[in-house]
């Protein structure tokens, strides 16, 4: 009986941004479970080519305004910012942004400085 050759999908390529315990956390669960390939950068600055999820958890305003940029200009289809505190996010099209808060080190949440 012959085989049918099966042509692979290419699977999604996401964007870790961010230099602490979270993102290297989330990092080694997507290499170990997901089919997705995932990509770690310290920041937005050093992403090119074409990736289809950003996850930016540098919990740092500035850095996630360069990300939102970003988002602006080129077609991501999915962005989850990570931070502290709650943040207003501009509706871009074609493009979902998800906000999750992680309460900090003592359990309580703050505002961003």
């Amino acid at each position: 009986m012959d085989k049918i050759y099966k042509e692979p999908t290419p699977s999604k390529i996401i964007a870790l941004i961010g230099d602490n315990f979270v993102v290297k956390h989330i990092y080694n669960s997507f290499k170990r479970y997901s089919k997705q390939q995932p990509f770690l950068l310290n920041t937005i600055n050093e992403l090119n080519g074409n990736f289809n999820y950003i996850i930016d958890c540098t919990f740092n305003k500035k850095h996630q305004d360069n990300t939102i940029k970003y988002i602006e200009k080129n077609i991501i289809e999915k962005v989850i910012i990570i931070n502290h505190w709650k943040r207003n996010l501009p509706v871009i099209d074609n493009t979902s942004i998800i906000q999750l808060i992680l309460p900090d080190i003592y359990g309580d949440e703050h505002d961003s400085f």
